[in-house]
């Protein structure tokens, strides 16, 4: 399956977004079964992210007010990918599920429109002004 993306941020910082893998998308539970808000989540995550097919880290950056085309390719199995940001700026990392992250807020909003997944990602502590416009990325899957 081939995951064709384009992100971008609108904002003032500078990211990396990339996607980490977890067995149940509605509660976040990770395939050693630890949950959000359990105290190794943030570190089983970040030891499970999507690795390029040669095994490299495909980080995805992007500058402020910059758009970034980018293919990422993968095998579907029976776990999902979902996305995180690590904001270089505050050095946090967010995850779509609240209890995940150390705020306690969920900083990734998802759509669907003309066949492309939208994320919607708010890159501030404490969900900031809530807008999520900070990063959007936009997802279509081939196969």
């Amino acid at each position: 399956q081939l995951a064709r993306s384009k992100g971008r941020t609108t904002r003032g910082y500078d990211n990396v977004v990339n996607f980490y893998k977890v067995s149940d998308t509605t509660t976040g539970a990770l395939a050693a079964g630890a949950l959000p808000g359990d105290a190794n989540y943030v570190a089983l995550a970040l030891a499970n992210i999507l690795q390029d097919t040669d095994n490299a880290d495909p980080n995805l950056e992007t500058s402020d007010l910059t758009e970034t085309a980018f293919n990422l390719s993968f095998t579907p199995d029976a776990n999902s990918w979902m996305p995180y940001v690590y904001v270089k700026a505050t050095d946090s990392y967010f995850f779509p599920y609240a209890a995940a992250n150390a705020d306690g807020f969920g900083h990734c909003q998802q759509a669907s429109s003309g066949g492309y997944t939208y994320i919607y990602v708010e890159d501030l502590p404490g969900c900031g002004d809530q807008d999520f416009d900070d990063i959007i990325i936009r997802v279509a899957s081939q196969t």
